[in-house]
């Protein structure tokens, strides 16, 4: 029996988020993606599976970036205050 494979392609706004670490939150009626990193407190979000962009949010600090998708595929992390504050000691 042959496999079906249900992955993303790399290079798709659905792979650059999984590779990140993050879940599916929900989609809203207007085809929007909401992913999220509860650990960090970190959001994505991106429109239907043929954007060209991911905006990532930081709910501690109300910081925002959106990026183009060529971008995050070499991007290897995303930094929030929860998931790397600076201020605490290691």
């Amino acid at each position: 029996m042959a496999n079906i494979d249900l992955r993303p392609k790399p290079g798709e706004p659905l792979y650059e988020v999984l590779r990140l670490g993050m879940t599916l939150d929900h989609v809203d009626g207007d085809g929007v993606y909401t992913f999220t990193r509860y650990s960090d407190n970190l959001v994505a979000e991106f429109k239907g599976m043929d954007a060209t962009e991911i905006k990532f949010f930081d709910r501690t600090t109300t910081m925002s970036m959106t990026v183009p998708i060529a971008e995050i595929s070499t991007t290897k992390s995303v930094l929030t205050w929860l998931g790397d504050n600076p201020t605490l000691e290691a």
